[in-house]
């Protein structure tokens, strides 16, 4: 007879599960705005950016060049800085023509002196110290740091009254700067508030409205007051000069250059009122 086992009472172990979570990707969101930009957005940035003057140069063949002593930029072409594209700021008046010129000097160009011969040097220097750009302590041999900021003087004021330097300079042979403030002279000019108050009025007179662009009116003050400028060196030299217009005189024609059409209309309706006040 077969041998009887006991019977297996241990109670079976449970299967094992394993759930495995699901993965995610979250996609951060641009900043600022709470949600990821389109392409016109990015388009958009990319146009501001490269059109910002802090950061133009450096996506173009531009390079800007500051003037001497007075505010202004010529932008030139980096690969070629003979090439002038544009130029920005203040514009002086030339005393022979009597018309507009951008500044002939820039950064840098003072230094021109370093490259001439030595008797050119000499000759330049000597008229330097004539015309007390550089004092009479200067000497032959010395290093020419001293005689290069003269000349950037002479530049700056070359710029501001419309000529070149040479011919400056030789007016300054006979006309010096100040020798006791080492100064260039001094000019009397409108006080530019007063001129930009009385061009708005002007406007109002010829146009009918006195909201002329800031930009506008501060040009005219820059050329009105190198026009005051240009009749003082003129009459220093002598002989008879052309005293420089009356401030609204000089507006209404600027105005009138630059607004013809608008100038005309607005003359025009006020002979219409008159005419009609007569019929009335």
């Amino acid at each position: 007879m077969a041998e009887m086992r006991p019977m297996d009472t241990t109670p079976p172990i449970p299967p094992t599960t394993t759930t495995i979570p699901p993965t995610t990707t979250t996609v951060p969101a641009s900043s600022g705005t709470g949600a990821i930009p389109t392409n016109t957005q990015v388009a958009q940035d990319v146009a501001a950016l490269l059109t910002d003057p802090r950061f133009a140069s450096l996506f173009t063949n531009e390079m800007r060049l500051s003037a001497l002593g007075v505010p202004g930029t010529r932008v030139v072409d980096k690969t070629d800085p003979s090439r002038v594209l544009r130029y920005e700021g203040f514009q002086a008046v030339d005393p022979r023509t009597g018309q507009q010129v951008p500044p002939k000097y820039y950064d840098g160009d003072n230094y021109e002196l370093a490259t001439y011969g030595p008797e050119k040097q000499a000759e330049i220097i000597v008229k330097l110290q004539k015309a007390n750009y550089l004092t009479d302590r200067y000497k032959a041999g010395d290093p020419l740091t001293r005689p290069i900021a003269a000349m950037a003087a002479l530049m700056a004021e070359a710029n501001l009254t419309g000529q070149t330097w040479d011919t400056l300079l030789t007016f300054r042979q006979t006309n010096p700067v100040s020798a006791a403030t080492g100064q260039l002279t001094t000019y009397r000019v409108t006080n530019p508030s007063d001129l930009r108050s009385l061009f708005r009025k002007a406007a109002q007179d010829t146009l009918g409205r006195a909201d002329l662009p800031s930009e506008q009116v501060d040009r005219m003050v820059n050329a009105y007051q190198q026009s005051e400028r240009s009749y003082q060196q003129k009459a220093a030299l002598g002989g008879t000069v052309t005293q420089a217009p009356s401030a609204s005189t000089f507006a209404q024609e600027r105005i009138e250059q630059r607004n013809p059409d608008e100038a005309q209309a607005y003359k025009f309706a006020q002979y219409a009122q008159v005419f009609e006040k007569l019929l009335g």
